[in-house]
């Protein structure tokens, strides 16, 4: 029985994948504040088709928070900051959460469709 337990042990340690992968590498969006990361690779947006955009939301002033906006045409290579989102009703303290990317294929409710 001993041996059929270490004859196994054995079998599984064989079959255990020890090799380890190489930890990602890639540009921090922001230096500071940067939650909530979200990414859309765009695919129904004629010339822009291939782009990735990201979205973190971050802080201005008092604490407002909002959602930086970031292009990239190199397959996320690198970004740059081409925009912000903001609530102009919220104010100290108050404000954006968690800015999310969508691409509409098709209209939904009066959004239109992003396709060309």
């Amino acid at each position: 029985m001993r041996r059929l337990g270490l004859a196994l042990a054995l079998l599984i340690g064989c079959l255990v994948n020890t090799s380890y992968a190489e930890a990602a590498t890639g540009q921090l969006l922001r230096d500071d504040t940067g939650l909530y990361p979200r990414a859309v690779r765009l695919q129904h947006s004629g010339a822009a088709n291939g782009r990735v955009l990201a979205s973190v939301v971050t802080f201005v002033g008092n604490a407002d928070g909002i959602g930086a906006i970031y292009e990239s045409t190199n397959d996320g290579a690198s970004f740059a900051q081409v925009g912000t989102v903001a609530d102009p009703s919220a104010s100290g303290g108050k404000g954006l959460c968690c800015a999310t990317l969508f691409e509409l294929p098709q209209q939904v409710g009066a959004m239109p469709s992003t396709r060309q």
